[in-house]
């Protein structure tokens, strides 16, 4: 059960923010619509130190981690794969 042993996890919200904000790391939060155990508005802390920053909800519960949710973050453009041959061109 790992939950219970993150469940007292408590992050540095003001550095992580200034860390993603300093490094220019855009952060995309995801949340279940019916999720009773982790809510958006749990991320309020985190997002006052954040300069870019995207919340998504989507129609799901607790277990966003399914084939089905990754297929509707793609078509509905929530989030972009990286082109696998960007990377290789740079260092050409």
């Amino acid at each position: 059960m790992t939950w219970c042993f993150l469940r007292k996890l408590e992050p540095d919200h003001k550095l992580l923010g200034e860390r993603l904000s300093a490094n220019g790391i855009s952060l995309d939060l995801y949340f279940g619509l019916y999720d009773n155990i982790i809510r958006e508005g749990q991320a309020k802390k985190l997002l006052r130190h954040v300069d870019r920053a995207r919340v998504h909800t989507l129609r799901s519960g607790h277990f966003l981690l399914t084939a089905a949710n990754m297929l509707l973050i793609l078509k509905e453009g929530k989030i972009s794969l990286p082109d696998r041959h960007s990377r290789r061109d740079e260092g050409s």
